[in-house]
């Protein structure tokens, strides 16, 4: 969920001038952070309430206006790259070593180089245990797939059930779809395969009277198949070990670099052979394994004894693999790629995250125009009254706020079909 903002300015005075020596062009600059607040009269005074922290993208000037347009963090993270995390020979894989959601998260954050204040990941993520022996679709054995920061929180929101999603003090949150679902209902998930959304409202009721028309629901195109792209699938069986550097000393002095050239390309499966042997002050920090090179990081001065050996995996022949729903035949597409998986972690993806992707899609929208309410924010759930009286419940997906001398703008929302049908 991407914050965006687009809002414009009389500039009769063309103090954004770009030729003007004294004006406010010289601090436009691409990422300057603009707060927004809308306020409302009360019997206090006004009471301002925070619509977001956005950065400056782009500014334009039209006929004596100026146009701004600003997106919030997540849409920013597009400028990020990221190569994965590469397997450390000291600690086993970079630690710590994610064992829960909350961890696989904030080890993406950091890794990404947000500050500590820019996301924030709630405690009960922490009790939710990864799979026994899980690495995650994130690369933690150091594959290597060039990715920016946005794609890397759509695969976690995709594979964990989460949804990365701005709040309005700038921060990166992330709501577990799970805590928002009621329980299965035996009849409808049976024949749909549906979870139930609950019809506990976490935010203020879309009611008629304040409506400038009356809410829409469509029924949302469903997901059919997914295409999913691997790099390949490792099987359990070794096809061979390869030894990259026989047994060797080597002096180290003041924490020196240790640098091997290899004759044949290695794999993120390079390990020492035994435990290296150390003499004086010399110990390893770290071994950083490239295709034809490995690197150790030392610190001390002594001896180091170690030799390297590698693993090379057999691929299984297929590499791309789809996916049908069984309920229906015909709707939209997902494209995904997760690098390359173990049999075992593929086994895991089919049985639960293609279950969860194939069940969200059975959706309704529903869409209000309406004068607004700023206090319901993303994702909470909230009732939108109708003409018929139906009781109908959503999760807000996306929120337009408008002002022009005054407020309006639409709420947009899904609710299942559950709900929507019983």
């Amino acid at each position: 969920m991407i914050f965006w903002l687009l809002f414009k300015k009389e500039d009769d005075n063309k103090e954004f001038d770009i030729l003007n020596p004294q004006g406010y062009y010289q601090y436009l600059v691409d990422g300057a952070p603009l707060v927004v607040k809308m306020g409302h009269v009360t019997s206090r005074g006004i009471e301002f309430i925070n619509m977001g922290k956005f950065y400056l993208e782009d500014y334009i000037a039209e006929n004596r206006t100026m146009k701004f347009i600003a997106t919030g963090l997540i849409k920013r993270l597009d400028r990020v790259k990221f190569y994965g995390f590469g397997k450390s020979q000291v600690t086993g894989y970079e630690t710590p070593i994610p064992t829960t959601i909350k961890e696989v998260i904030t080890a993406i954050m950091n890794k990404i180089g947000l500050a500590s204040d820019q996301y924030e990941v709630p405690d009960y993520l922490d009790i939710i245990s990864l799979p026994d022996n899980d690495l995650g679709p994130m690369g933690w054995t150091g594959r290597k797939k060039l990715q920016t920061g946005r794609e890397i929180l759509k695969k976690i929101g995709i594979y964990y059930g989460l949804v990365p999603r701005e709040d309005r003090e700038g921060k990166i949150i992330f709501d577990y779809i799970d805590t928002k679902l009621g329980v299965y209902n035996e009849g409808v998930t049976e024949f749909y395969g549906n979870l139930v959304l609950q019809k506990t409202a976490t935010g203020n009721i879309v009611d008629l009277d304040n409506c400038l028309s009356n809410p829409k629901t469509e029924q949302t195109d469903q997901l059919y198949k997914i295409n999913y792209d691997a790099e390949g699938f490792y099987t359990e069986d070794f096809v061979s070990k390869q030894i990259l550097a026989e047994a060797a000393d080597y002096n180290v002095v003041d924490g020196s670099d240790i640098v091997i050239y290899l004759s044949s390309p290695a794999t993120e499966h390079a390990y020492f052979q035994d435990t290296p042997i150390t003499t004086g002050t010399a110990a390893i920090v770290d071994m950083f394994v490239y295709e034809y090179m490995i690197l150790v990081k030392t610190s001390g001065t002594g001896t180091i004894s170690f030799a390297i050996d590698d693993f090379i995996f057999q691929d299984s022949s297929q590499s791309n693999r789809i996916l049908y729903s069984s309920i229906i035949t015909k709707g939209y597409e997902l494209d995904l790629f997760f690098a390359r998986l173990w049999n075992w972690e593929w086994n895991w993806f089919y049985d639960e995250a293609t279950t969860r992707l194939f069940n969200a899609s059975k959706k309704y929208r529903h869409t209000a125009e309406w004068r607004q309410d700023l206090t319901n924010h993303l994702c909470d759930i909230v009732q939108i009254e109708n003409e018929f009286d139906v009781e109908k419940y959503m999760i807000i997906t996306q929120q337009i706020y408008e002002y022009n001398g005054a407020l309006k703008g639409q709420t947009i929302g899904v609710g299942d079909w559950w709900v929507d049908f019983h």
